[in-house]
């Protein structure tokens, strides 16, 4: 944890890996802000982001049914993500 912003604002993402909630590839959007930092390198990282301003980074892990980051993604400009994600909720029964 720090004691000020790390990152903030909105950004790009193309899914690296096939996820919980689309195929590899996908692209979409989101906002990330966050007060702490992630230390070394994420072993499966989920999404590749470009910031606004052309920042590209890698953000979150992947694997199985286990999606996890500091992005708050945007499911309005994604609706087929919602539609995943609720599939894939009903297959768990």
């Amino acid at each position: 944890m720090t004691e000020r912003l790390q990152s903030f604002g909105y950004k790009r993402l193309r899914a690296l890996q096939d996820n919980l909630l689309c195929p590899a590839g996908t692209e979409g959007r989101a906002h990330e802000f966050h007060h702490s930092l992630w230390e070394g390198t994420p072993p499966a990282p989920a999404w590749e982001t470009t910031s606004l301003g052309g920042e590209g980074a890698s953000d979150g892990f992947a694997q199985g049914n286990l999606l996890a980051g500091y992005l708050h993604l945007h499911f309005g400009a994604s609706p087929a993500w919602a539609g995943r994600w609720v599939s894939r909720m009903r297959a768990c029964r």
